[in-house]
């Protein structure tokens, strides 16, 4: 592995559990990355509603103006409350990442 969490913690966890480990890892060393750039950081899902306000507001845009995205690389199928979902709620909980709650508080 790479040094951050003991073996012995590692091999206790599903695979579900080490997948949902290293997004955490990987997107929390992201995010630092980019809070050293001071950017701002927007859910995907809110990119249309914030470029709309962000853009007419920073640059004085008429109201006819409208920003849109066209998301190309979505799944072809959709996540449902099921097994799985369970699954990967239930490695949050025991890995005890708060990464996912900072941006779906109430998802």
């Amino acid at each position: 592995m790479i040094g951050v969490i003991s073996s012995e913690k590692w091999n206790s966890f599903s695979r579900v559990e080490k997948c949902t480990w290293y997004w955490i890892y990987v997107n929390t060393y992201i995010e630092k990355e980019l809070n050293k750039l001071r950017v701002e950081t927007i859910k995907l899902e809110q990119l249309n509603a914030v470029m709309n306000k962000n853009i007419k507001e920073k640059f004085g845009v008429e109201s006819e103006f409208k920003f849109s995205n066209i998301i190309a690389n979505r799944s072809s199928s959709y996540f449902q409350k099921n097994t799985e979902y369970e699954q990967v709620a239930q490695a949050l909980l025991k890995i005890e990442s708060h990464f996912n709650i900072r941006y779906y508080k109430n998802d």
